[in-house]
């Protein structure tokens, strides 16, 4: 992978880092949440082709790497949580939920031991989504994951006036009914997420082997910069704006320590059960049988699942469900500003996800 520090950018790399940091800049002041997704992609793409990673082309263009923290009012429902952790992940952006206490008071019930002693005033509990990443990945996480929400918000209205067009019950959109169409509608979108995000991938993979083909049997593409390097080299970059820097490192180096203490465990032991074949054969069977008796616990224990807890109306999750399918996974650009400046940048009529 190519950095700065080894000073060995060519000309060729240079120019396209130069093209890949106008296409970040760009895309993190995008009018609309498309226009950035679509600048966003444009400038991955370039980097996966010359085998730069973000850092290097930042620092080429004598910028910090910067990331930041973004925490977003919102996620009370799990579905939400769900849709904003799967748009994280495709954006190369580490997520999680967190409730905190607002400076809105409200009253409380107050009890001692159980007895009702009046009512208190407490800051109200609310959630919130936070996120780590590039400051381009951050906004356009938060841009596309609030439109997707909006997305299953309007599905949802036409959905509710179909039915009560139709005459057969009034449904509100505060409803069971509702929210299990809303549960289902999130569930697929995030399936079909990843699975745009992993086809990248495969794709990606089979082209490089079709390359190396192409370039003879001798050529190699172990150096080259593929989307599954991309998102690990932002996911420790990630861990180490959160924990500070090296802290990737250290776990890294403690989990090949950790690695070679078990090769060395393994090879002890199959030196030992070589040496002692009968106390071997017996030690075996034991753990046969009681991975047995451990194996039949489990199928005889009472599984509550969805019947307990969970009062999901099956229908309208799969209404939901494929309702998602008529949802893009990108916005709709209206305003031209921002592509013009696209044009004038790649030299291209438009960028293509």
């Amino acid at each position: 992978m190519s950095t700065v520090s080894d000073g060995q950018l060519s000309n060729e790399e240079l120019k396209a880092a130069e093209t890949i940091q106008k296409l970040l800049n760009l895309a993190a002041r995008a009018g609309t949440p498309a226009e950035g997704e679509a600048a966003l992609a444009k400038a991955q793409a370039l980097m996966l082709k010359h085998n730069l990673d973000q850092a290097t082309v930042e620092g080429s263009s004598g910028l910090d790497g910067k990331r930041e923290k973004g925490l977003v009012e919102g996620g009370f429902y799990a579905y939400k949580r769900e849709l904003w952790a799967a748009v994280a992940e495709v954006h190369f952006c580490m997520y999680w939920s967190q409730k905190f206490r607002t400076e809105q008071k409200v009253k409380q019930t107050h009890r001692i031991a159980g007895e009702y002693v009046g009512m208190r005033e407490v800051h109200a509990m609310r959630r919130r989504h936070a996120l780590i990443g590039r400051v381009v990945n951050v906004r356009m996480t938060k841009g596309i994951a609030e439109y997707l929400e909006g997305a299953i918000e309007r599905e949802l209205r036409e959905a509710i006036a179909g039915k009560n067009a139709s005459g057969v019950y009034e449904e509100n959109a505060k409803s069971n009914w509702a929210h299990s169409w809303r549960k289902g509608c999130a569930r697929r979108l995030c399936q079909k997420l990843s699975d745009r995000h992993y086809d990248n991938i495969r794709r990606e993979e089979q082209e490089r082997k079709r390359a190396a083909e192409r370039a003879g049997s001798g050529a190699s593409t172990s150096k080259a910069l593929t989307v599954a390097a991309f998102s690990e080299a932002e996911e420790e970059g990630n861990m180490d704006f959160l924990y500070g820097e090296g802290w990737s490192a250290e776990q890294r180096a403690k989990r090949v320590k950790r690695a070679a203490e078990r090769e060395r465990e393994l090879a002890e032991w199959a030196a030992w059960c070589a040496a002692n074949p009968e106390e071997a054969a017996k030690l075996a069977e034991e753990e046969r049988k009681r991975e047995e008796k451990n194996a039949s616990r489990r199928t005889g224990r009472r599984s509550y699942g969805s019947s307990r807890g969970d009062n999901t109306d099956m229908s309208a999750y799969y209404s939901g469900q494929d309702a998602a399918e008529k949802i893009g996974l990108d916005p709709q650009a209206k305003d031209t500003s921002s592509r013009r400046d696209q044009k004038k940048i790649t030299g291209s009529k438009d960028i293509h996800l």
